[in-house]
């Protein structure tokens, strides 16, 4: 304010000097000019221009007008008013003379800075590089050709930047040979090495690069100098050098670079790091990028490098982390790509531990992640996703319906085609036979490529073959897929295996002839020879004719010795299956021992193992040590198929079971469940064997105590796998109920809970296909329960009865159904107990028509059942003549 007071006061006094020299007009002007000349020199640019502007309207004909002009558009300039800057000089452009290449430069200048203020620039940018183009020859030419680079920089037009500023005749290299330590050749040379690393020309980049390296920089272009030295370095794989230019400037500067400067470094180090395999040092700096102050952009980019570097499996981001930062930093198609990602991290996470059942993750984790992106413009990709966790969890219908979907949002034809085919598998696999068809239909009018047409067309064939076995027998479907898929190649591995799969559905059809004349089409490659004989022997297999199918298999082991030792290994197990089907135990036998004697690396030595085990367990005469000492043999043989290594252990414990080594059972047992890697099932049977010993073990605690334990056992087992519906749950509640039955004589509040459990088995069975003993067992238990509580009250003992009655009743009347299979022993039980509960509810005749049906059914029992009978009807009559209403 001072200093514009002064200055105020020393225009008064020139031009009360000048009025007493000359005319008051001229010397007024003037004053004018050069007190808006002294306001402009010391930065009062809003007088500066204010005065100037006066001075401008008030002499329309001065030869300073230009120059006023010039000097009130730079006054605006700074006081960033461009849009009027550029309007002022525009106006007076045709009159600019002299200071026409100012005049130019100044209006390039106004569009080039409006264009940093606004995100639709590109126009702008454009309009600034033709302006710093149309530059005449004058002290600004250098300048303005460095602007014009600057400017098609923004623009990302690298190659336009390279014509202008390296060409050696060019007005730059030329100014730059002269003075290279000025600041407009080191600022031209600055732009023209990003321009070239831009094109990937990193050998001349470098050249520049080190040039500059000696040279008197200013900080600001020393932290940019080196930044694109490291950028440089890193596209040369110069990687440890990069790392060390950018940890030195990271160092040096402290916090004087600017947030977006040090980012750039930041990032370019991450860079470094992740090139020379130093993850952890990659996530950390990743964690600088997306802290809290640091320009959103900045974060958002820190977060999604974090993310990909997470995608490498390598790094020690917690998936839950990510996540959470997600959602606070990221917004719009980079939060979708986000979740889509993190899904996808998690999902190879579950592929690598798919066999380790404990340590897999719930399916909601990828449904939450993947869903989140349902919505945005990598729908498509956030479908697949979800279509692959259900795939992960063999939920095939779930994994059908979103292929489905991702077919239709994905945009690249090979990934919808993709999509399409694990459609049309995961609808295979679920049973939707009729979907896999319709939606193959779909895929093949999508033109795919040759192989995964050829793939897809042996699903749906493999599809139509089995849609026709489940129904009344057509194979219409099945026949054209297969002309389809012979069509470009007959020996094709997919037409192949496809003829073979249509020529055993034809036979086993009764098309004997056309299955012949499918197999003849491959049969006259030599080299398919093996593969039609093999699958002409098969054809006995499907007639159970066992003892030609041994003899062709037998003749086609003689013949083709040369086949891989894999095929071989297959063909000897089956023949000894075929001996086993036709109960010629020895030769099964003989030929199960040559398996694992020829082909001990092969599956099938495991499996011929098994059955020698199990033929020890199971023979007439068990002979449990050897069965036990064989299932050892096979749980310790190498490359044993997971499965079975397990079931052999479980077998073994069993066998130490049944010869009463209750301690030798128990270890291999807790030794199962505590394999993570072991079969959910499996683990379900270890379970159950495990409670199993504790009730038979005579050598351990008392009865009472034993029956506590295996409940702990199945309660323990329930819990661990979310009391999922299953067989082997139904079994756990049915036991869990049977203990409590048990322990209820000295309990009786174990009724109760022995109901409890039964219930549950009840409830499990009714969302189960078909009506599994256990479900009778729990009836047949609940109606014990309530016919044992004791009842102080007759009505409720009356009602208890009437409610157990109810229970055996469903078990007989369900047992001796004409369209159920006659179960014995369910119909003799529930028989007996509904009869005496009848007698015991007061309704003697109903028990007599219950004695009858169970006579009807067991003519063996008749004898006493007919006795039963007598003494009711004997009490009946008894009781009518001591009461002549009595019914």
């Amino acid at each position: 304010m001072r200093i514009s007071i002064v200055i105020g006061l020393l225009i008064l006094s020139l031009v009360f000097s000048l009025n007493a020299a000359g005319n008051v007009k001229e010397r007024r002007s003037e004053a004018l000019f050069q007190g808006a000349k002294r306001c402009f020199r010391v930065g009062q640019w809003a007088t500066a221009a204010a005065w100037f502007k006066e001075y401008i309207a008030s002499n329309p004909t001065s030869p300073q007008r230009n120059k006023a002009t010039l000097y009130r558009a730079q006054a605006l300039f700074r006081l960033k008013q461009y849009r009027e800057c550029f309007n002022e000089l525009k106006n007076a452009e045709d009159s600019s003379g002299l200071l026409a290449a100012e005049y130019k430069f100044w209006m390039a200048e106004c569009r080039y800075r409006e264009a940093g203020d606004t995100s639709e620039n590109e126009g702008l940018y454009r309009v600034a590089a033709q302006l710093y183009a149309e530059v005449p020859k004058s002290d600004r030419f250098v300048e303005a050709n460095i602007s014009e680079a600057m400017a098609h920089a923004r623009l990302k037009d690298w190659p336009k930047v390279v014509e202008l500023l390296q060409p050696s005749t060019g007005a730059f290299q030329k100014f730059t040979s002269k003075d290279p330590s000025s600041s407009l050749s080191l600022q031209g040379r600055l732009i023209l090495a990003e321009a070239l690393l831009k094109q990937n020309l990193h050998a001349s980049a470098t050249r520049i690069l080190n040039q500059l390296e000696e040279l008197p920089l200013a900080e600001e272009d020393i932290w940019r100098h080196k930044i694109l030295f490291s950028h440089a370095l890193l596209a040369q794989n110069k990687n440890r050098e990069a790392l060390d230019i950018l940890q030195e400037l990271l160092h040096t500067s402290e916090n004087r670079m600017p947030q977006l400067r040090a980012a750039q470094a930041i990032e370019l180090k991450l860079l470094a790091h992740k090139e020379l395999k130093q993850y952890t040092e990659a996530a950390n700096t990743c964690r600088y990028l997306w802290q809290e102050g640091m320009p959103d952009a900045v974060r958002q980019r820190g977060l999604l490098l974090a993310i990909q570097l997470a995608a490498l499996n390598e790094t020690p981001f917690d998936i839950s982390q990510l996540q959470l930062q997600s959602k606070s930093i990221l917004k719009g198609d980079s939060y979708a790509a986000a979740q889509v990602t993190l899904g996808d991290i998690l999902l190879a996470k579950e592929h690598q531990e798919k066999e380790f059942a404990t340590q897999a993750i719930p399916i909601e984790g990828y449904r939450n992640l993947y869903q989140a992106a349902t919505s945005s413009s990598f729908s498509g990709y956030a479908h697949k996703g979800l279509a692959w966790a259900a795939w992960m969890k063999e939920q095939y219908s779930e994994s059908y319906k979103y292929f489905s979907q991702a077919a239709t949002k994905l945009t690249n034809a090979e990934e919808s085609n993709q999509a399409l085919f694990k459609a049309i598998e995961s609808a295979f696999l679920a049973g939707d036979l009729e979907g896999a068809l319709n939606t193959g239909r779909g895929f093949l009018a999508n033109t795919p490529s040759k192989k995964l047409l050829d793939s897809g067309v042996f699903l749906m064939l493999r599809a139509a073959i089995k849609k026709a076995t489940n129904e009344p027998y057509s194979l219409v479907d099945a026949r054209k897929f297969y002309f389809a898929l012979i069509k470009n190649n007959l020996l094709s591995s997919e037409a192949v295996h496809g003829t073979l799969l249509l020529s055993r559905a034809e036979s086993q059809s009764g098309n004997h002839e056309r299955a012949r004349e499918l197999l003849m089409k491959i049969s006259r490659d030599s080299s398919r020879k093996a593969i039609t004989e093999l699958e002409s022997a098969r054809v006995f297999i499907s007639k159970n004719n066992w003892s030609v199918a041994i003899a062709r298999y037998n003749a086609w082991l003689e013949t083709h010795k040369s086949q891989p030792l894999g095929e071989l290994a297959k063909v000897s197990f089956d023949l000894g299956w075929l001996y086993h089907l036709n109960n010629d135990f020895a030769s099964a036998k003989r030929t199960f021992l040559s398996v694992v004697l020829k082909f001990p690396d092969t599956p099938e030595a495991a499996r011929a193992h098994m059955w020698l085990a199990d033929r020890s367990f199971s023979a007439s005469n068990p002979d449990y040590v050897k069965a036990e000492e064989a299932y050892q043999k096979v749980r310790d043989i190498k490359n044993i198929p997971l499965t079975l290594r397990f079931r052999a252990s479980l077998m073994a414990g069993r066998s130490a079971l049944a010869r009463g080594n209750f301690e030798n059972a128990r270890e291999y047992f807790k030794e199962i469940n505590k394999a993570k890697e072991c079969p959910k099932t499996i683990k379900a049977e270890a379970a159950f064997a495990l409670s199993d010993v504790a009730i038979l073990d005579s050598t351990k605690d008392d009865p009472f105590t034993k029956l506590n334990n295996t409940i702990g056992i199945l309660e323990s087992y329930l819990k661990s796998n979310n009391q999922q519906i299953t067989h082997m749950a139904l079994l756990a509640y049915g036991r869990i109920g049977d203990c409590h039955l048990q322990m209820a004589a000295k309990d009786p509040n174990r009724y109760l809970k022995a109901q409890e459990a039964y219930g549950r088995v009840i409830e499990i069975s009714n969302q189960m296909d078909g009506d599994p003993p256990a479900r009778y067992r729990a009836m047949i238990g609940m109606a014990l329960s309530l016919k044992n509580i004791p009842e102080a009250d007759s009505n409720k003992r009356t009602k208890n009865l009437i409610q157990a009655l109810g229970w055996a009743k469903k078990v007989f009347e369900g047992a001796t159904a004409t369209e159920s299979a006659l179960n014995p022993f369910w119909v003799r039980e529930s028989g007996m107990i509904s009869a005496e509960l009848q007698s015991l509810a007061g309704k003697p005749k109903e028990a007599i028509a219950t004695y009858e049906a169970l006579a009807h059914h067991y003519k063996k029992m008749k004898v006493p059942l007919n006795l039963k009978i007598d003494q009711i009807r004997q009490s009946i009559r008894e009781s009518s003549s001591r009461n002549p209403n009595y019914e």
